[in-house]
């Protein structure tokens, strides 16, 4: 059974890449493009994994990390453009797993992360 990711983010370039590279890998990938929707998503996909932006539309990724941890056990990948230090601390005192600067991406490097995180 495949591995199943939920990719919420707003840039439809960025999506797109995301979701192709983690199917070329063999996951099974529903995307979001607001908070509101990848939260609603979560019970319906129950994914093993999420990757999450930060500045979001509806719900930001903060939200929707306050929104997830105290209900489920997800392991979430923070992706962000905004670089700034705190934004990390943030993220990670809200739950988030491990953190991915946007502007620094390499999709080796973030496959690498998914598998360490769900312990591939």
């Amino acid at each position: 059974m495949a591995t199943k990711v939920l990719v919420i983010e707003d840039e439809k370039s960025l999506l797109f890449m995301f979701k192709s590279m983690l199917e070329k890998a063999n996951f099974e990938v529903e995307t979001a493009e607001d908070g509101q929707t990848g939260l609603d998503m979560v019970d319906k996909f129950q994914p093993d994994l999420i990757l999450l932006d930060i500045m979001l539309p509806v719900m930001d990724g903060y939200e929707v990390l306050k929104n997830l941890k105290p209900t489920v056990e997800i392991p979430v990948i923070v992706l962000t453009s905004l670089n700034q230090e705190d934004v990390e601390k943030k993220a990670r005192l809200l739950g988030a797993s491990d953190f991915v600067r946007k502007d620094d991406i390499h999709l080796t490097e973030l496959l690498e992360k998914i598998n360490t995180v769900i312990g591939k």
